[in-house]
């Protein structure tokens, strides 16, 4: 299973650096004339990614909505979906570990200078499947808690971002 996750991020890291896959997909933008120049502020804001690590690895996306508008202090709600599998050893067993997880987070923006900070909290519901079985791991099946989490982004000059 980890060698599948090597090879999609393989892959879809081959595709992201060739123009060639990316040049059809410029015919369905808008000209500049079709734009609202800024009249119209963006609400929506849309993520994606993934990590790998040794023993497993995790894809997620996601989105934010911001009903002022992303580029005004307020109210924003975040929403994340994620996937992913895991091994670790329990005794002398190998155990494989899947899980998805979703969580609704309404947050706060506020945006000082050239810096940026979300802060959200809410509710995250999680499935995480074993196999084989492990009875001795609390974090098997169904799960509803608290997620927190926050969103920093720092430009330190016009042409440098850095973000947490």
């Amino acid at each position: 299973m980890a060698r599948a996750l090597y090879v999609a991020a393989a892959i879809c890291l081959a595709c992201g650096m060739s123009p060639a896959f990316a040049d059809p997909l410029l015919d369905d933008i808008p000209s500049s004339g079709d734009l609202s120049r800024g009249i119209n502020s963006e609400k929506f804001l849309y993520f994606s990614g993934f990590d790998l690590w040794r023993n497993g690895g995790t894809f997620y996306g996601g989105a934010q909505w911001a009903p002022g508008g992303l580029n005004a202090d307020g109210f924003t709600l975040k929403i994340l979906l994620a996937e992913g599998s895991y091994l670790y050893r329990s005794g002398t067993t190998d155990v494989r570990g899947t899980y998805l997880l979703g969580s609704v987070m309404p947050g706060w923006r506020i945006k000082r200078g050239d810096l940026e900070i979300k802060v959200f909290a809410g509710l995250d519901l999680q499935n995480h499947r074993l196999s084989p079985d492990d009875l001795s791991n609390s974090l098997r099946g169904n799960h509803a808690g608290l997620r927190v989490s926050a969103d920093l982004w720092w430009e330190p000059t016009r042409t440098m971002m850095l973000a947490s």
